[in-house]
């Protein structure tokens, strides 16, 4: 793999919703998102040590990472993803019952983490030409410390030498 190769593939992300009696209940595409795009964010998670080693703090134990996902669609959304957005939320209403897996680019299907949403919040404008809204952004959180599971371009998972899945 080149050092211009992207990762993680390039195109649209999509949900599997999954329930106790049936893993593949539904599926929704989303579309790419727009100049602000879609992002992941990283926290990682591990022990903090309080040992020093030359006047530095010594880290380990680390456990991988809590991954925000953030689809922003603020700059246009069309009425149907609205909807697919709207279902998102609902699922993510009853926990008990319905499972939210996040695929963030659906030609890379062996790269897929559960998550809830992050927050409750989200804005809606409808444009001044009345032709679609603005404003959405779906903010996403991974409900379980994992690795980033990077997918090259050639398919192949890079193995992460910390914890991938429990």
């Amino acid at each position: 793999m080149s050092v211009g190769d992207t990762i993680n593939g390039v195109s649209y992300p999509m949900f599997r919703i999954a329930t106790a009696t049936d893993p593949e209940y539904e599926w929704i595409d989303f579309e790419l998102c727009g100049e602000a795009g879609y992002t992941e964010d990283y926290t990682e998670d591990f022990k903090r040590v309080q040992l020093r080693k030359d006047n530095r703090f010594i880290d380990y134990d680390f456990k991988g990472s809590r991954i925000k996902f953030i689809l922003d669609y603020s700059e246009y959304i069309k009425a149907d993803m609205l909807f697919n957005i709207e279902k998102i939320f609902a699922y993510n209403s009853q926990p008990d019952t319905y499972t939210i897996y996040f695929y963030p680019r659906s030609e890379k299907l062996n790269r897929f983490f559960e998550v809830r949403l992050e927050d409750g919040q989200f804005s809606l404008q409808l444009l001044p030409d009345r032709k679609g809204h603005t404003l959405p952004v779906l903010r996403l959180i991974s409900t379980i410390t994992q690795s980033k599971n990077f997918v090259p371009t050639e398919n192949e998972v890079f193995r992460s030498p910390y914890l991938i899945w429990k």
